[in-house]
Formats: C-alpha cells, sequence, structure tokens
C-alpha cells in the first residue's frame, strides 16, 4: 500500500514536471554583445563609455608591460529589452565563457 502511494505521488510528480516544461519551454538568450565599459567615477550618463563584447577584462589595455596596472574600479552596462515572452517568467543568467 506504501509504495503504490509512493509511486502514485513519482507518477503525479513527473506529469506535472512534463507538463510545466511544455507549456514554458527553456530558451536561452546570448547577452554577450552591446555593453560598455566606464571607470565607476565617470558613471553619469554622459560619460564616455567605452562599448565592449563579453568576456572582457578592463586591464588588458595596461597588460603590455608598458604602463602601470589600472587599479580603477569599472562598470560595466548593458541595456536589456525584455519582450513579451519575458514578461512573468524567472530570468537567470549564466555565464558560458
Amino acid at each position: 500500500m506504501k509504495r503504490n502511494i509512493i509511486t502514485a505521488a513519482m507518477l503525479l510528480l513527473a506529469a506535472i514536471t512534463a507538463a510545466t516544461a511544455q507549456a514554458q519551454p527553456r530558451t536561452d538568450t546570448e547577452i554577450n554583445e552591446r555593453w560598455t565599459v566606464a571607470p565607476i567615477a565617470e558613471t553619469n550618463m554622459k560619460a564616455k563609455r567605452t562599448p565592449v563584447t563579453l568576456p572582457h577584462t578592463w586591464k588588458a589595455a595596461y597588460d603590455d608591460g608598458k604602463r602601470h596596472y589600472n587599479r580603477e574600479t569599472m562598470v560595466y552596462r548593458r541595456k536589456l529589452d525584455v519582450t513579451p515572452q519575458m514578461q512573468g517568467r524567472r530570468l537567470s543568467f549564466t555565464s558560458r565563457g
């Protein structure tokens, strides 16, 4: 009897999971392009921002051995267009670099 209840519960959970997956399939959207970077001291909207694509390291220009290491704190910024399909859904961001 106990085994039947556990089996029925597992089947019900599997059916609910399958129905949810079909109702809202997972979609991946690359957001590595259209980023900008600027020193934190210059983060006002009118500051000059440098366009970059991720993965990116802002200190790469200082790694040529000819200049001192830049110790500024930098801010990366990107506008994310939230489509109607994204409304009301859980969004998560991961790195694939």
